[in-house]
Formats: C-alpha cells, sequence, structure tokens
C-alpha cells in the first residue's frame, strides 16, 4: 500500500479516478510540465540545491512510481533533468524527501481533489523551525479524464516562491495494463 493510501485509508474512495489510479501504487505516466524558477538569484540558487527542475514554460514529463526499502519512490523526469523522492507515511503526515530535504505535509480530500499543505520540514534529519520553512502547497484534481496537478513551494519571510509547477499526466503508453489500477487516465 502506498504512502498516500495509508494516509488516506477509505478516504481514498473519495478521490477521482485519475488520482486514486496515480496513488493506487506502482506505475508509469506520462505528461507535460510547466515550471516556473525564481528571478531571485539566491532563490534561484536555493531550488537548484534542492533538485528542483530548471525553468520551462512546457517540457515532457514523465513520472514513474515504485516502492524500494517500504517507500514510495517518485522519479520524475523532466525534459533531461530527473526529480527523485522518497515518501512514506510519518505520524498521520505525508514525509518526502529530496536531496537533504524532508518535506511533512498533511492530506485533504475535497470534491475528489486531491489537497497537501505543508506541516513540517527537516534539512539533513534536523527540524528546521516553522518559521523559516518553505511554505508548500499542493492540489492534485481530475479534469477532461486527466490527472493534473499545481505545487507551490514558498520561501519563508514572504521572500518569493522558491519553484512552481503544475502539469497533467495519463498512463504512460508502455506501463503495464494493471499500472493505472483499473481507472482510465
Amino acid at each position: 500500500m502506498t504512502a498516500c493510501a495509508t494516509l488516506l485509508g477509505p478516504r481514498m474512495a473519495e478521490l477521482s479516478p485519475a488520482i486514486r489510479a496515480l496513488h493506487a501504487g506502482p506505475g508509469r505516466f506520462a505528461g507535460r510540465i510547466a515550471v516556473i524558477r525564481p528571478a531571485n538569484p539566491l532563490l534561484n540558487l536555493a531550488a537548484a540545491l534542492a533538485g528542483f527542475p530548471p525553468a520551462a514554460p512546457d517540457a515532457p514529463l514523465a513520472l514513474e512510481t515504485r516502492v524500494e526499502g517500504g517507500r514510495d519512490r517518485w522519479i520524475r523526469r523532466i525534459g533531461d533533468h530527473v526529480m527523485s523522492s522518497s515518501q512514506w507515511a510519518e505520524g498521520g503526515m505525508l514525509a518526502e524527501r529530496l536531496g537533504p530535504a524532508t518535506a511533512l505535509t498533511t492530506l485533504s480530500v475535497r470534491g475528489g481533489a486531491l489537497e497537501m499543505r505543508g506541516a513540517g520540514m527537516r534539512a539533513l534529519g534536523l527540524p528546521v523551525p516553522r518559521a523559516l520553512s518553505p511554505r508548500v502547497e499542493t492540489r492534485e484534481w481530475q479534469e477532461g479524464g486527466r490527472y493534473h496537478f499545481r505545487v507551490a513551494v514558498d520561501a519563508p519571510f514572504g521572500l518569493g516562491p522558491l519553484i512552481r509547477y503544475e502539469g497533467w499526466l495519463a498512463a504512460a503508453p508502455d506501463a503495464p495494463p494493471d499500472a493505472s489500477a483499473g481507472a482510465q487516465l
């Protein structure tokens, strides 16, 4: 069972089919993404050090989800850039490690959409004070039968965005028949 499915339990059934399919288990998906990086050189450097992809107005996106060592592994290929993270359930929240940072988010289901809000962060395994943590907001929804997403990560103290990206995914043409868990994306 994926971290998301573990955390949501029976509320997984409330998700739209495309969202449920993506979070149901291992799979391969393909789509498009737009990435906005900060104009501020220091924030742009911080985004690069975090492993975020470069700016792209419209780039191909491939996502592979799998289970490794009891955790979910999400491997995103955005153009030539690879962004890999691991996810697990921790203290009733979704923990996601990307490079040296681990973000903790709360999950909620609204109208078939999945919403995630930042609830804490660790850097190099040490807690980061809330005032110093980036603000993270994610929304996943189904539109036109496809999985759509929007992610916003803002620097603390109102310094501006670290990264913004949004796009869509569908089951990859080469995905095994069970990759979409029976739901049409």
